[in-house]
């Protein structure tokens, strides 16, 4: 089979012990090693030093993630098309890893952040939608991936979501405790048969705190969570109708953090849940 780009983990320092050969097929996007899978080949938790050879096909970029879950902290390294052979030596505890095909050949690259994109027309629609119910908008939300879920009802482990996690307030009568709840979305983006970048409304959850009232809280919020699903949905495309100015799309992926530029040949570090790079991906 054909490669976008391989690498290898090791095991040990300056690529020695137990390795583990990985890459991108040449017409796949990503390629998610799960921990069971690092497990298999002793490298869970124990990858000292990474490798990544690439050709004139993509740029490579290899995301280490230190929770089962492909979240939380992360070390991305990027080994630029036609750059070759590379390698880092790094430490730290590694549940999941990434490969990322970027900057395919004959192609060009649109980035977005998802914070910046999103994080204002969300409180608005959040805060209209709840306005003069119990339930009110704790802080800011979390907007982050998930990414092959393989334990999340309703999601398919081979796909990759955008995360939007809502801390909320329950305010009470004065003779009853304040409850502390949430709500979670996953938006699912996909290119139209016609070229567009648009999303769709996979799942919608909620939480209350367990207490005497916390099944009729429940019962108030279940429904505004479920049917605010369609409306953000709708948001969401209204937004990505702006991505029709670009042109024709072929393509959309993520990348973690915040990633305005291309890296080329480099590192950076950070965490899944500080932002994600949309990439929207046409022709050259």
């Amino acid at each position: 089979m054909s490669l976008e780009f391989a690498g290898f983990l090791y095991s040990g320092d300056n690529r020695t012990g137990q390795s583990m050969l990985v890459g991108v097929g040449h017409t796949d996007r990503y390629n998610h090693i799960s921990a069971a899978q690092l497990t298999s080949s002793g490298l869970y938790a124990n990858i000292h030093s990474v490798e990544l050879i690439t050709t004139s096909e993509a740029d490579g970029n290899l995301v280490l993630l230190k929770n089962d879950d492909y979240s939380g902290p992360f070390a991305q390294v990027s080994d630029a098309q036609s750059a070759g052979d590379v390698w880092w030596s790094c430490w730290g505890h590694i549940g999941s890893a990434l490969l990322i095909a970027g900057n395919k050949k004959g192609t060009s690259e649109h980035r977005i952040s998802f914070h910046d994109q999103f994080h204002d027309k969300w409180t608005s629609f959040l805060d209209a939608k709840l306005q003069g119910k119990k339930a009110s908008r704790q802080g800011d939300p979390t907007l982050t991936w998930e990414m092959f879920p393989a334990n999340v009802s309703y999601l398919d482990p081979n796909l990759a979501y955008l995360k939007i996690y809502q801390p909320l307030h329950i305010t009470m009568p004065w003779y009853w405790p304040d409850y502390a709840a949430s709500m979670t979305y996953h938006i699912y983006l996909y290119v139209t048969g016609d070229h567009h970048l648009r999303a769709w409304g996979a799942r919608w959850a909620y939480w209350v705190e367990g207490g005497a009232k916390s099944g009729k809280i429940a019962d108030e919020l279940m429904p505004e969570v479920r049917d605010g699903l369609q409306s953000l949905q709708d948001q969401v495309n209204q937004a990505l109708t702006l991505t029709d100015l670009l042109g024709p799309i072929t393509d959309v992926y993520y990348l973690p953090g915040r990633q305005p530029n291309r890296i080329a040949t480099g590192g950076i570090s950070g965490a899944t849940t500080d932002d994600v790079t949309i990439v929207i991906e046409q022709h050259a």
